[in-house]
């Protein structure tokens, strides 16, 4: 049975849910090296999202860039994840600034899962006073 983008998207996901850590770069050159795969939309919002738990902003940063040279943009999804690790990270003004952007970008629920990516951030901070907000 041949290996397919979706199914490595399922296995990604299934990874970040468990907490397992993986290398999303390492990822994405064994997708399209050794597996002649492309990566879709979905692959690279669970990598974004990986990168984002660990608050590598320049992690974060490359891979934007990488699915900006794969002709993907950057989706509500990809901008939680952006906003998780400004805020996991203690970059406050720049998470929110995010989170309102979202607005704009991609309506009103965005906001909602935005404010959301902050709140998880505070709560992995452990940031009591960050919560109550």
């Amino acid at each position: 049975m041949p290996i397919s983008t979706p199914c490595i998207n399922a296995l990604l996901s299934s990874l970040l849910e468990i907490g397992y850590q993986f290398d999303s770069f390492e990822v994405l050159q064994d997708m399209e090296g050794k597996r002649k795969l492309n990566p879709d939309q979905d692959t690279f919002e669970v990598l974004l999202g990986n990168i984002a738990r660990h608050g590598d902003i320049d992690g974060c940063r490359a891979m934007v860039y990488e699915m900006a040279r794969h002709g993907f943009l950057v989706t509500s999804a990809c901008n939680d994840a952006l906003v998780y690790c400004f805020a996991v990270r203690g970059h406050h003004a720049k998470a929110d600034s995010l989170a309102e952007q979202a607005l704009g970008k991609y309506g009103a629920d965005a906001v909602s899962s935005a404010q959301g990516a902050c709140a998880k951030a505070a709560a992995a901070r452990a940031d009591l006073n960050r919560l109550r907000k």
